[in-house]
């Protein structure tokens, strides 16, 4: 079986991908979708962290004092790196501890 065909397709939806978003970034985009855009950092980031917030390495309580570090640290308006930061400290001090 070759996989020729199958890396035309993805190589063709991903430059359709790519070309469309560059088209829909010179257009006005109404109010309700840029709200919506806005979000979807935050969106794609807690897909990615809730699953081991909930059953990953380390303890329970280190996982979830460090989410809720991170959180706080994201509610106050800093930079994501800071969020990630505080997360980790917390994460790791809790596990230094137990």
């Amino acid at each position: 079986m070759s996989y020729l065909p199958m890396i035309f397709v993805i190589a063709a939806a991903t430059l359709a991908a790519r070309v469309g978003g560059f088209h829909l970034a010179r257009r006005s985009l109404p109010p309700t979708f840029d709200r919506f855009l806005a979000w979807v950092a935050v969106a794609a980031f807690a897909a990615l962290a809730v699953p081991d917030i909930v059953d990953g390495p380390g303890t329970v309580p280190g996982r979830v004092l460090g989410a809720i570090a991170a959180a706080v640290v994201v509610g106050r308006s800093l930079p994501y790196w800071a969020a990630l930061l505080s997360g980790m400290v917390v994460f790791w001090a809790i596990g230094a501890v137990a």
